[in-house]
């Protein structure tokens, strides 16, 4: 990752270390993520993903499908991953931000993390099923519909119990 590695965030009233660090996941980190992705599940923000899940993912690596996460001030600030679904189309996939972080910038940077890298993977496009659009419009995304991803409906949508109601919305983001 290199020069990605550190990324600065806005200055928290009262933090200590601004820094945004990000790295990929690992195994050990499986239990705090699932600890910080629990409330915005419970809150239906994002599609319920298991701690067996998540310790697969984390144990065996993807070359398709990559986790990161986000630690400010040592505590886990945020966290999320890439998955290649073409050689130009890949998907932002988990992404959450910690409640005590929210609206400082954490996710924003974080997202950007994340472009940067996919980019450096050869995406040529960069989209995400999202419960929450106006985050990614605010980022440069456009809302499109879920059809234009009919790998991704057939790839996951089709196996989630709440497909086809589960009120995401896709959005999505080129890069020139």
């Amino acid at each position: 990752m290199g020069a990605c590695e550190h990324v600065a965030v806005k200055e928290l009233e009262g933090a200590k270390d601004a820094t945004l660090s990000i790295r990929r996941a690992r195994l050990l980190d499986v239990a705090e993520v699932r600890g910080l992705i629990a409330p915005a599940i419970a809150k239906a923000e994002i599609l319920p993903v298991s701690e067996a899940a998540l310790a697969r993912l984390f144990a065996q690596g993807d070359a398709q499908w990559q986790f990161f996460v986000a630690s400010q001030g040592g505590r886990l600030a945020a966290c999320g991953g890439v998955r290649a679904w073409t050689p130009s189309d890949s998907e932002i996939r988990t992404v959450c931000v910690g409640e005590h972080l929210r609206g400082v910038g954490v996710g924003t940077n974080f997202v950007t993390f994340l472009e940067a890298w996919a980019a450096l993977q050869g995406a040529l496009r960069l989209f995400a099923l999202t419960k929450r659009p106006n985050f990614f419009v605010r980022s440069g995304y456009a809302i499109v519909e879920r059809t234009q991803f009919p790998w991704k409906i057939a790839g996951d949508c089709l196996a989630c119990a709440r497909y086809p109601d589960c009120g995401e919305v896709a959005v999505v983001k080129e890069f020139v």
